[in-house]
Parts: C-alpha cells; structure tokens; sequence
C-alpha cells in the first residue's frame, strides 16, 4: 500500500495481490491490524501528506494529489478525522518547529 499511495488502490487490486477474495482479505487484515484496510490506508495517506506539509512548500491541492487523496477538501476531511486539525494550519505548526 505504502508504494502505491498515489494510486487509485481498491480492496480487489490488494487482495488479488496476495491471492485471497476481498472478504478473506478484509477479515485477514482487521484482524492483524485491528482496522479495516480502508482506515488503514487513510492513515497512510495522512502520514505521506504530513511529510509533505513539514518538509515542503507544495500547495495544500498538491500535497493531496500526492498523498493519494482525490482533492484538497478529501485530505483536510482525512486529516482532521485522524489529527483533530486541519493540513494548513499543522503545516504552520510543523513549520514553526
């Protein structure tokens, strides 16, 4: 998941990949993880847009299309759902660091 984050990656293209069915490995998966692997990648996402803001000066709509989100206002929801804060103002903070 990680090398593919700015890709489209459905749940079949992951489970194909280690040749089980979507539901095997949706189960397989919350079950090592303890999330379902939807919630895992948007955690991945965030991560990938967290370096991006610290460590660039890309434009927020940039660091989404980067990240793997669909738009700008996909990666401010994710990221206030997983940080409690919004892209812009954790680039200000991470900046000021």
């Amino acid at each position: 998941m990680r090398d593919r984050l700015a890709d489209d990656i459905s749940l079949s293209d992951i489970a194909d990949s280690v040749g089980l069915s979507p539901q095997h490995f949706a189960r397989a998966f919350s079950r090592e993880t303890g999330m379902p692997p939807h919630r895992y990648l948007m955690g991945l996402r965030v991560e990938r847009a967290r370096e991006f803001l610290a460590e660039s000066n890309l434009p927020l709509a940039a660091v989404a299309i980067k990240s793997g989100f669909c738009s700008q206002s996909h990666m401010t929801t994710a990221f206030k759902r997983v940080l409690g804060t919004t892209p812009g103002r954790y680039r200000v903070t991470a900046k000021a660091w």
